[in-house]
């Protein structure tokens, strides 16, 4: 009687454990999303509006380093041209742009 009493009590710690491990596996993916990846999620957004928000003659700065005014922008190919020079023009994709630099 007492063997069977104290089996009843481990299969119930058991239960009681899968449970309070799937709340911690929960509770870190709920961590990792709130730390890492919603704010991933957030400043991808805000890059892809200051893309769309790109005009000609606005000073931008490439991944690559490259600082340049924007000439031309082609939507149909997802590109845009800029000056680097006064006879220099290059052609980026459009994602290559980090960043809108204020002009001078």
């Amino acid at each position: 009687m007492y063997s069977m009493i104290l089996a009843q009590v481990a299969q119930g710690s058991k239960t009681q454990s899968t449970y309070s491990m799937l709340f911690m596996f929960g509770a870190v993916f709920a961590v990792m999303y709130f730390l890492m990846i919603r704010p991933q999620q957030k400043k991808a957004k805000e890059h892809e509006k200051m893309l769309e928000s790109l005009q000609v003659n606005d000073k931008v700065i490439t991944a690559s380093g490259i600082i340049g005014v924007i000439t031309n922008i082609k939507k149909e190919k997802n590109t845009i041209t800029i000056r680097v020079d006064d006879n220099c023009r290059i052609e980026f994709q459009r994602s290559a742009v980090i960043g809108k630099l204020e002009n001078e």
